[in-house]
């Protein structure tokens, strides 16, 4: 992820790519092997606003593809999220802490779609 700040926001681009291989179980005399194996290419972009001194908005948008064949072969994340700052102080955007996130988001694609609701933490080292 590259991230740039611009004063009042910071604007992040993302970009991965992903390998998943599935491994056979057996358990109890029984075998259970899902037959997965996916790459997954992903990017997207992201845009965080903070206000006040402890509350931020952020918005994404997100591409998904499938590389090998998927009951879906592509679909778009679009979301955003209200956070909370753990900490307050001086310059604590640029400082390292926490927020704690509530959120939002959709995956969209032909024949499939998936909302959600987050909650979560987000940490900056």
């Amino acid at each position: 992820m590259l991230s740039r700040d611009f004063g009042s926001f910071t604007l992040s681009m993302g970009n991965q790519f992903s390998l998943h291989e599935g491994v056979p179980i057996t358990l109890a005399g029984y075998t259970f092997d899902a037959g997965v194996s996916q790459q997954i290419a992903k990017s997207g972009f992201r845009l965080d606003v903070p206000f006040g001194r402890r509350w931020m908005f952020g918005t994404y948008a997100m591409h998904s593809h499938f590389l090998s064949p998927a009951a879906v072969d592509q679909y778009f994340t679009v979301g955003g999220e209200i956070g909370f700052r753990t900490s307050i102080k001086a310059n604590a955007p640029s400082k390292p802490g926490g927020y704690l996130k509530l959120g939002v988001y959709a995956g969209v694609g032909h024949n499939y779609t998936s909302a959600n609701v987050r909650f979560g933490s987000a940490w900056k080292f």
